[in-house]
């Protein structure tokens, strides 16, 4: 191929002129099928896109004629990373360490990968060996903070992350992380760092230990506006990804691990027979931003898991929820009649409050699983004993090393909680919530989910719209290839 139609490619792909560097390049990889520089930016190209099988033919195509090739390794790798396919993905970033066991970044994708399936101790191991390799690489020590993150050890997860912004202070992923940590441990305060300062500064903001008046219209309001200012004031930006709020014990439920099983084998997991939630659905943000504060505050025996969010999925009805951990259907009934008084009481007595079995996407396919009322000779569904072996089969090929214990979330309130309030909030608009135009608060949001919304709203709403109401008096890498 024509070295000056090579740079011409480059140069586009470097000005993220992706559409264009696909129209050139189809013909030109026709023209040079073994040309592997063509195959590569054409793939890396698509992959970019999100045409991901078209990505890994032509790296695949590639790897035929050079099945060493590192990049081209590490590449598709990547693509099957990006799809989330961890394991599939081992097999090329390994390849492309072993032609070039001296580069970082390879065992950086490669450890990530490990982590995601749950070998942990692999990962740290790998990922240990990068920091070696290279040790003021940004991106090993921000993935190693994710590593502490998943063993629990929040600590040391702040420190790496801490570690990578002293070498990038503008490291996305590390300042992500960091802002996650705060929900389980404040950083010290001598830690000259925007986010950090910012956190302590937020964590200052009093709730109120009287649960009266921490629901109280105006409290709320004061404690969103007192928030937002110490934002504006530091003059932070953060994107933040997260939709949801938690309030931990140290028990984890390994709930990826189940999603994993009923997703491949269409199958429940033993696990999730025991397992019970308290939902409530809020009507409007200002309601939804109400329970986080009341899930905050309550104190259960069992110190169990609760979390607030917004539903971004498709398949699920309704728009807000806050959702209480149960081991029993005993607890989840005794924890109901505790939430509900309080909810009736303290938010609007029209609020809706249930008992639900396991997720919703097993009711949803298996409608029987969700009967939690005995009647009859019937009664709760039981685990099939069939199923045993699958789930067995799994765990075997799937071994997995990750703690099941964790670190418990802090009460009060945080830089991470007030970030995905702002979250809340953005959708709040994007579906059309009436309570938002009341906020005298319009500038405590991001627009992160707003188009997740709008689509949202146009696929469900009409069938939903009773559930949202609005209160009158309130003023409140592309994929990381080479």
């Amino acid at each position: 191929m024509n070295a000056d139609i090579l740079q011409s490619l480059i140069e586009l792909f470097q000005k993220k002129q992706y559409t264009k560097v696909l129209e050139i390049a189809a013909p030109i990889v026709d023209q040079n099928p073994v040309d592997i520089n063509i195959l590569n930016i054409f793939g890396t190209v698509a992959a970019i896109t999100g045409q991901y099988q078209l990505a890994e033919t032509t790296f695949k195509r590639a790897l035929a004629i050079d099945a060493s090739n590192a990049e081209l390794n590490n590449n598709l790798g990547n693509v099957f990373f990006q799809q989330k396919k961890y394991g599939d993905s081992l097999q090329y970033f390994e390849q492309a360490i072993k032609t070039q066991p001296k580069n970082p970044n390879f065992y950086n994708s490669l450890g990530m990968a490990m982590m995601l399936m749950d070998r942990i101790k692999d990962s740290e191991q790998v990922l240990n060996t990068s920091l070696m390799l290279e040790p003021k690489n940004p991106n090993t020590h921000a993935n190693i903070g994710a590593l502490f993150w998943e063993k629990g050890c929040i600590k040391d997860a702040q420190k790496s992350c801490l570690a990578a912004l002293s070498l990038n202070p503008n490291h996305a992923q590390a300042k992500l992380m960091l802002v996650r940590t705060f929900e389980a441990h404040s950083p010290d305060q001598r830690v000259d760092l925007p986010p950090v300062i910012v956190n302590h500064e937020i964590r200052k903001i009093n709730l109120e230990i009287d649960i009266k008046k921490r629901l109280a219209d105006n409290n709320v309001i004061k404690i969103l506006q007192r928030a937002e200012s110490i934002l504006t004031h530091y003059d932070l930006e953060i994107n933040y990804p997260e939709s949801q709020t938690y309030r931990r014990d140290k028990t984890r439920l390994n709930c990826h691990r189940h999603e994993r099983i009923f997703d491949e084998h269409k199958i429940i997991p033993r696990f999730c027979f025991g397992c019970f939630k308290v939902q409530v659905e809020p009507r409007n943000v200002f309601e939804l931003i109400k329970l986080f504060l009341l899930f905050d505050w309550i104190n259960l025996e069992a110190n169990n898991t609760r979390k607030c969010m917004v539903e971004l999925r498709d398949e699920i009805s309704g728009f807000y929820k806050g959702l209480i951990y149960c081991s029993s259907l005993e607890e989840a009934k005794l924890i109901h009649k505790i939430i509900s008084t309080h909810v009736s009481q303290l938010i609007d007595k029209e609020v809706p409050c249930s008992i639900k079995r396991g997720c919703s996407e097993f009711a949803k396919a298996i409608p029987e699983f969700g009967h939690i009322e005995k009647s009859g000779n019937g009664g709760l569904m039981e685990y099939i004993n069939e199923w045993e072996a699958i789930e067995n089969n799994y765990d075997a090929h799937h071994p997995s090393d990750r703690p099941l214990r964790g670190a418990p979330t802090l009460r009060g309130f945080s830089l991470s909680d007030l970030l995905i309030i702002k979250n809340w909030v953005g959708y709040a608009r994007g579906i059309g919530d009436p309570s938002v135009a009341d906020f005298s608060l319009n500038r405590v949001s991001s627009d992160r989910l707003l188009v997740a919304a709008r689509q949202r709203k146009a696929k469900i709403l009409p069938a939903t719209q009773s559930k949202v109401r609005g209160y009158a008096n309130y003023n409140i890498k592309p994929i990381n290839i080479g």
